[in-house]
């Protein structure tokens, strides 16, 4: 699997749209894990801001902004999109299934959990928008991210030392123990290929 910092049009079928708030972090852990999985068919595809000058950062939920301005103002059809949010901003997949509904008018016709309130598969509509499936990942054991990656190096290393190279030495079974909601949603992705 390939990670890009771009989604290109017209290429749906081989790209997940990556959903990230302003986690520079989170980015380049999926740059660096993505490989390590064999879904040689599907690139996850990351922009900060699509169809926008001016970057615009978001954070938790609203970071779901960017997916509807790439579906509704830049005319993009994506088939699959991976959100990664920190739990401090979503508690469970069931408060995020109302927020997008909610907030973001989609409809949720599909639920399917990978891990209880960790990670999980939804199909969206809106209006005629479909999301095939759109991995959720809730990251970090009480707040965020950042707590599983430590657990990652303390997994690799025993001590402290550098994310890159805790996320270059790692293995499937380093990650599937201290990033389990990423691990089940790229491990899905990978599967479907």
């Amino acid at each position: 699997m390939r990670f890009l910092n771009r989604y290109i049009k017209g290429e749906e079928d081989s790209q997940v749209f990556v959903v990230l708030g302003n986690g520079v972090r989170e980015e380049k852990v999926l740059r660096y894990l993505a490989p390590k999985f064999n879904g040689s068919k599907y690139v996850l595809s990351y922009t900060p801001s699509p169809l926008s000058t001016k970057p615009e950062k978001r954070t938790g939920i609203s970071a779901i902004e960017n997916l509807v301005r790439i579906l509704v103002i830049g005319g993009f059809k994506v088939k699959q999109a991976l959100f990664l949010v920190d739990r401090e901003h979503v508690s469970s997949l069931d408060f995020m299934v109302n927020e997008i509904q909610r907030k973001y008018s989609f409809n949720v016709e599909k639920v399917k959990i990978l891990r209880e309130n960790v990670a999980g598969i939804f199909r969206l509509s809106r209006g005629g928008l479909v999301i095939e499936k759109f991995y959720v990942v809730i990251a970090g054991k009480t707040k965020s991210m950042e707590e599983e990656l430590k657990s990652l190096i303390q997994e690799v290393h025993g001590k402290q030392f550098k994310l890159k190279d805790a996320l270059v030495r790692s293995t499937l079974e380093q990650i599937a123990k201290t990033l389990p909601g990423l691990y089940l949603a790229l491990k899905s992705i990978e599967q479907a290929n």
